[in-house]
Order: structure tokens, then sequence, then C-alpha cells
């Protein structure tokens, strides 16, 4: 506390009634540990928490966190500093790498981008949708092959207008009694 009077300023020293903990210090230096060897080593995260945690006090363990809670921490720590993407600031800035295109088993994963536009389209398809898509029977009736093929872009829609324009879409689909 710090009292002045007449441009004399003292300074009282109260008295803790509480000794000082030292397990903050050694939990603070823990979770740096387990935050530094996260970002620098290939560990798994049981073993970089259970290396941290092996080196404290009983009573600071006491203070720490659950065991999911620090292998969680590991996991987003590793996220956030392992990405080589940043986060895109706008729509117009999102580039999508070729070798982001392509999943670890080296099936194709997006098929198709327009390109920075303001009406973008992307369209992912599993190898199943594909076939699907490509074995159907549309050439019959060019109107319902209309409708089907603009049913994937409801995905692209802002939330408010997706069930307006699937119903749309629904009204111009023939009824069941009626042939295609």
């Amino acid at each position: 506390m710090m009292n002045s009077h007449c441009s004399i300023a003292t300074l009282y020293v109260r008295d803790n009634n509480h000794e000082p903990n030292s397990s903050v210090g050694q939990v603070a230096a823990a979770r740096t540990r387990i935050s530094d060897t996260a970002k620098q080593s290939s560990l798994t995260t049981h073993t970089i928490v259970a290396d941290a945690v092996s080196k404290l006090s009983d009573n600071a363990i006491s203070s720490l966190p659950n065991l999911q809670n620090l292998k969680s921490n590991v996991r987003k720590i590793r996220e956030r500093s392992q990405n080589p993407l940043s986060l895109p600031t706008t729509r117009d800035s999102i580039v999508i790498d070729p070798q982001y295109t392509i999943t670890a088993r080296n099936r194709t994963f997006l098929h198709f981008d327009s390109g920075s536009i303001d009406q973008r389209v992307l369209i992912f398809l599993t190898k199943k949708q594909l076939k699907i898509w490509e074995n159907a029977l549309y050439s019959e009736n060019d109107d319902f092959a209309k409708q089907i093929r603009s049913l994937p872009t409801l995905a692209l829609l802002p939330v408010p207008d997706v069930i307006p324009t699937f119903d749309e879409i629904k009204a111009q689909f023939p009824t069941e009694d009626e042939p295609c």
C-alpha cells in the first residue's frame, strides 16, 4: 500500500498470510517445455506430456489440468505450428495449391475449381459419386439433367438461400405420376 503525505511517499509492505507457491513456476515451465517439444519434435503426444509431467513435484502435478486436456493442447500446438498454409483474409485470396487437391491415397479430391471469381465453383466428389454422375441416364431428358446437375451447387449458396432455391428446383422436377 502506498501513502503520500506532504510530498513524502511511504510504502508499507504487508505480511502475506501464505507462503510462496513453487508449483506455479514448475507448472509454467512444464507447459513451456510441452509447447516447445510439440513444435520441434515428432514424439507422440503421450510421450511429450509424460516427459514433462515426470519432472514435476506432486504438488505441481495436482495443479495441472487432466491428461486429455494436456494432450489436446499438444495437438493444437502442432496444428498451428505445422500448418504451412495461412488463413485467407478475403474470399479472393483463397488459392488451393495443386498438391492439396489429391488425397494421401493419391485420389483426386478437388475435381473442379473455377478460380477466384465472384461466383466461385468448387466441386468435391468421391470416386463413387463421380461414377454415379457419369453413368446417369440424362440423355433422354435435358431438363431433368439440368435439374440434377444444379443440386450440388446448393452447397455454394448463402445459407438463407439454400431452402428456397431447393424448393424452386424441386418444383421443376416431374411429379411421380408423370413420366420424365
